[in-house]
């Protein structure tokens, strides 16, 4: 999956837990976009169901949209 797809792909699942679509940058802050540590977790997740197999590196801090991108492989 190419940055721009995991980009498109973090921007649905945010529009869905926030119910209403909503556009990111990768500089945006999880937390002002109005995820809580839960919906990253359950963001992270659903990446893991859609590639098929789990994350390594996905227990470490994740503060901004840039950062779930660098983590997401």
């Amino acid at each position: 999956m190419t940055r721009d797809e995991k980009m498109i792909f973090i921007e649905e699942i945010i529009s869905t837990v926030m119910k209403h679509p909503i556009k990111i940058t990768e500089n945006m802050s999880l937390i002002d976009i109005g995820l809580d540590s839960l919906d990253i977790v359950e963001l992270q997740l659903a990446y893991e169901d859609k590639i098929g197999r789990e994350l390594s590196n996905a227990d470490q801090s994740v503060r901004t949209v840039g950062e779930l991108l660098d983590i997401l492989i």
